[in-house]
């Protein structure tokens, strides 16, 4: 018998504690048909839409530019490159009005709002390993457009979040092709596809959902303050991907709350929970140092001049309306539906995608509420390590809690951060893209039956099978 992470025993009294699947090789067929399927489209997507997209890629892109050209982050009141604006010019349609593809120079005020970059300041997670990717890229293949290699690079964020959600779902007893099918309709739903074959930050939103489930149930799992630096670190990259992503680390110390108190209000308040060996309050920890290094950014470069250096232009108004209750209140139920908005662009927006996408959504919720609300203990998939002397957590129900609190606190939290910038924004869908995979993998787990639990529980305490060829 194996020992557990909190030192328990794995046997039939005690159950194991919960650890992410390891692949096995009769993982690698799915993984693989996974990946080549999702490479496939997004390469079409990719290939077919030559212009910049209408989701602010151009200036996402611009972003990337300063980085791989000019080195530098680019703040508020910066306008954009001239690498930017030849590629866009460059990309125009025929017969369009504006600058030629071959001009020896641009002039900002050509270009849309008024040649100023809006995503001036904006974390550098997504930015900085894209740019590095998008160069390499470039170099490499001599093609020298850096849009394409950049959209390239934001296609390997959907497969390595591709891959997190696979080896999440596997965790929650689900078969390896229930696990590939989950993963596919998580990536191939059209506004998350789309996401993730443009330059958009937005593209990590897999990747950040599924990563931020695991290194929180690797910690509530474990004892070792090694779980809580690699939560910690997790939850930081997660925060410097967009402030929007802050949401799911606010969700992350609401389930942790949340599953502290299930034993009541005396169980919360106790000493036990709440000391250092408690994971109630290394979790928080994270969480809260974590929200303040992504507000902390986002305030710094609010309150840094403008660039000292090139042509300024007035920034402009982004508030799209004044808030009221009746705005708040759509943007709410936005937030339930992640994947129901369609990308503007040909191929995608039609009814048989729309009705993809709204039976995954479904799926997405009814995972995240069902979960939440189990009312009796379940055999899977295994424990993690309880606060103070409550009883075992059950994995299912944390996860359902973490789904179901991003659902409510995801407009909620954009709208106070959009509103401390001194704009407002009816709440789009794609900003709550990263609870996808975590409905989706509560729905696994809420379905998955006897027979699959007990045959998880034997091929996890089998030892993978060793290549001896060699």
């Amino acid at each position: 018998m194996g020992a557990s992470p909190n030192g328990t025993s794995e046997d039939a009294s005690s159950p194991p504690a919960w650890r992410l699947w390891r692949p096995r090789r009769e993982d690698l067929l799915p993984l693989v048909l996974v990946v080549v399927i999702l490479a496939g489209a997004g390469g079409v997507l990719i290939r077919g839409e030559r212009h910049f997209g209408p989701i602010d890629e151009f200036q996402h892109f611009n972003y990337v530019t300063e980085l791989v050209y000019h080195h530098r982050i680019p703040v508020p009141g910066d306008v954009f490159t001239q690498e930017a604006m030849r590629a866009h010019a460059c990309r125009a349609a025929k017969g369009a009005p504006g600058p030629a593809c071959d001009s020896a120079s641009f002039n900002p005020s050509d270009f849309e709002t008024g040649g100023q970059g809006t995503a001036g300041g904006a974390p550098p997670a997504y930015y900085a390993p894209t740019a590095v990717v998008a160069w390499v890229i470039a170099t490499v293949s001599r093609a020298g457009d850096l849009v394409v290699s950049a959209r390239i690079a934001s296609l390997l964020w959907l497969l390595l979040g591709a891959v997190l959600t696979y080896l999440l779902a596997r965790s929650f007893a689900a078969g390896r092709w229930v696990a590939g099918a989950v993963t596919l309709s998580a990536a191939l739903a059209p506004m998350m596809l789309y996401q993730g074959s443009s330059v958009n930050p937005d593209s990590m939103s897999l990747l950040a959902g599924a990563g931020t489930a695991i290194a929180w149930l690797s910690l509530r799992a474990s004892s070792r303050w090694k779980a809580f630096a690699v939560l910690l670190g997790v939850m930081t990259f997660v925060a410097l991907i967009k402030p929007n992503f802050l949401a799911a680390l606010i969700a992350v110390a609401l389930a942790e709350i949340a599953l502290a108190s299930r034993a009541g209000w005396r169980s919360l308040m106790g000493r036990a929970t709440w000391s250092w060996s408690s994971p109630t309050l290394r979790v928080c920890l994270a969480a809260a140092t974590a929200v303040v290094l992504g507000v902390s950014w986002s305030v710094f470069f609010l309150l840094v001049p403008r660039a000292a250096s090139g042509p300024q232009v007035n920034r402009p108004n982004f508030g799209a309306a004044p808030w009221n209750a009746d705005v708040a209140l759509r943007g709410w139920a936005n937030s339930l539906a992640p994947l129901v908005t369609l990308p503007k662009i040909s191929g995608l927006n039609t009814g048989a995608f729309l009705l993809f996408s709204t039976v995954v959504n479904v799926l997405v919720v009814s995972g995240a509420l069902g979960a939440a609300m189990l009312s009796r203990r379940r055999e899977l998939p295994e424990d993690l390590v309880s606060s103070g002397s409550a009883a075992p957590v059950d994995p299912l129900r944390a996860v359902g809690y973490l789904a179901t609190a991003a659902l409510v606190v995801a407009a909620p939290v954009t709208y106070a951060l959009v509103a401390a910038s001194g704009a407002f924004i009816i709440y789009p869908q794609r900003y709550s893209l990263f609870i996808v995979p975590l409905g989706l993998v509560a729905l696994v787990g809420l379905s998955a039956s006897p027979e699959s639990a007990a045959r998880y529980f034997r091929d996890r305490a089998t030892p993978p099978a060793r290549d001896d060829t060699t």
